[in-house]
């Protein structure tokens, strides 16, 4: 029988400060939110400590310079001035923003989510999404991980684990699946011209074994390659059983990246390798490329 992942669901409450307001969010109201926040956190003692010194918080757009009379929907970042302590961003959406708080591994996932969701209501190209959230979770690996330095580049190999699966063993469950989403005809089809299934993996660090082999613990892509657009899923595997993704919907593609994170950490991923295989998706998920540099316009 089968071992298929169990999964954690996180229902997720607020891990976001967000403020709706009636009038346009200036400068000064939003530092005064940030500041709220901060002291709410305990990351600064009081209120009295931001009115007496209302540069102890350092607001800047990720992009660029912020015009301090005309406040621009979109991704700023904020920290405490003359710390070493702790990044974090907000989003200015009309008249609310959403302080993400990238403390926790549940604040990234709901962070993560909520930058998808207004990048994706503003149209942004895929190369700012990304952008987004390459700097959400390297900014979380650095509050969060006090050995970030060490193998920070994945430059020292993964100890092999191996699956319970080998090639021949999975690849039939993965033609059926393909063959349940319409992505091939039929599984006989499939028999007929093996050629056209591609099984390979997203890592870094190993290639495919051969199709006896127990297949390593990972993330591997497959598709059907008669497929013009080759839509691709995802398999996650190690001994704990296999689990197949698609990102075919923003939903999706949500719980897609939180699964990811939470595999790679179970595994022992070096972050930057998760990060890696997640911005890659995010790429082949959006369609829509810059054509021309479009960050001049953002904060």
């Amino acid at each position: 029988m089968k071992r298929i992942f169990l999964l954690q669901i996180l229902f997720l409450v607020s891990f976001t400060s967000s403020c709706q307001n009636n009038e346009v969010i200036t400068y000064d109201s939003l530092k005064k939110g940030l500041a709220n926040f901060l002291v709410k956190s305990e990351y600064i003692q009081d209120f009295d400590a931001y009115e007496n010194n209302k540069e102890i918080i350092n607001l800047r757009g990720v992009y660029n310079k912020i015009d301090k009379n005309s406040l621009v929907n979109g991704v700023y970042s904020f920290s405490i001035n003359h710390s070493h302590g702790k990044a974090f961003f907000v989003i200015v959406d009309g008249m609310e923003y959403n302080i993400l708080d990238i403390t926790t591994k549940e604040g990234l996932y709901h962070s993560i989510n909520n930058t998808l969701e207004f990048c994706y209501k503003q149209n942004y190209c895929k190369e700012i999404i990304v952008d987004y959230i390459d700097r959400l979770i390297g900014v979380y690996n650095i509050n969060n991980n006090p050995n970030r330095y060490k193998n920070s580049d994945c430059e020292y190999e993964l100890s092999r684990t191996k699956s319970t699966y080998t090639i021949n063993q999975i690849k039939p469950k993965l033609v059926n699946f393909l063959v349940n989403e319409n992505e091939i005809e039929s599984y006989s089809h499939y028999i007929e011209y093996p050629e056209y299934f591609f099984l390979g993996t997203t890592g870094i660090y190993f290639g495919m074994p051969d199709e006896t082999e127990f297949i390593d613990s990972g993330i591997y892509t497959f598709y059907n390659t008669e497929d013009l657009q080759q839509k691709s899923y995802y398999l996650m595997i190690d001994m704990d059983g296999y689990q197949i993704l698609s990102v075919d919907n923003i939903k999706n593609l949500q719980k897609t990246i939180e699964q990811l994170l939470i595999f790679g950490e179970k595994n022992n991923y070096c972050y930057k390798e998760t990060k890696n295989i997640i911005l890659k998706i995010i790429d082949e998920y959006f369609s829509n490329s810059c054509l021309r540099d479009n960050t001049q316009k953002l904060p």
